[in-house]
């Protein structure tokens, strides 16, 4: 079970960098003064303000990795 909370703790902890280098890759695109950039190739309007809900994301998932395995480590 130990083993089972580390693996998980670390796949969390994968995921929010995983979620933080693609919403830096986001943050990156040349958006309107709307917030908003249109991508010609696949047809797909993307806003800002989805930048922020997955850097949350992103942050929320190291800090839940993070204590699962300070908890699991310590035991």
């Amino acid at each position: 079970m130990r083993t089972f909370k580390l693996v998980i703790s670390y796949l969390l902890m994968f995921a929010g960098i995983g979620l933080l280098v693609f919403a830096n890759q986001r943050g990156k695109l040349p958006y309107n003064e709307r917030g908003m950039y249109f991508d010609t190739e696949n047809m797909i309007v993307y806003h800002q303000q989805t930048v922020e809900v997955i850097v949350f994301i992103g942050v929320v998932s190291i800090i839940v990795g993070f204590v699962i395995w300070a908890v699991t480590a310590r035991i």
